[in-house]
């Protein structure tokens, strides 16, 4: 079951982003969130706004909101569509389980259909393949690019049939 993380969660969430950055260094994307991104702030903010997601047994861990400011500015490309969208941020797993993008989409699309929306949008660093093979292996297209505080990242959306 998936659940809106908390406060006293920090430590497990901790784990699991450490976990990530791990895996990210092994499979030769050192950059994306470095050493120690997102840290304990970023991740108590994302908490406070409700948005931090996990699962019971802290597997994994996601943002899902909505609309993401930084996409507003899209180039070498442009977006499927101008219709509002939810976001998908900061997924990480704790390398014990597998597919957990799958489980991540999945809740997001269920939440998509409950605010009777159609689009989820998501960005990933160039040098993120797993990322960017889950992505295509669920239906998201390449837009473009998109340029966030941590640099220049390629944006994806989801449109559903």
């Amino acid at each position: 079951m998936i659940i809106k993380a908390k406060e006293k969660d920090l430590a497990k969430l901790d784990m699991i982003y450490e976990a990530a950055r791990q895996y990210m260094r092994e499979s030769g994307n050192p950059d994306q969130w470095g050493m120690d991104y997102p840290g304990e702030d970023i991740l108590l903010n994302d908490i406070a706004n409700g948005v931090l997601y996990t699962d019971e047994s802290f597997n994994f861990a996601f943002v899902l909101m909505g609309k993401e400011e930084a996409y507003k500015g899209i180039y070498e490309g442009s977006w499927l569509n101008d219709k509002p969208y939810l976001t998908l941020h900061r997924v990480a797993g704790n390398g014990k389980v597998k597919g957990v993008f799958s489980k991540v989409f999945e809740y997001s699309l269920m939440k998509m259909k409950e605010a009777g929306l159609s689009n989820i949008r998501i960005d990933t660093h160039e040098k993120n393949l797993t990322m960017q093979k889950a992505l295509t292996r669920q239906g998201f297209v390449r837009c473009g690019l998109v340029r966030l505080r941590e640099g220049e990242r390629i944006a994806y959306q989801y449109v559903a049939k």
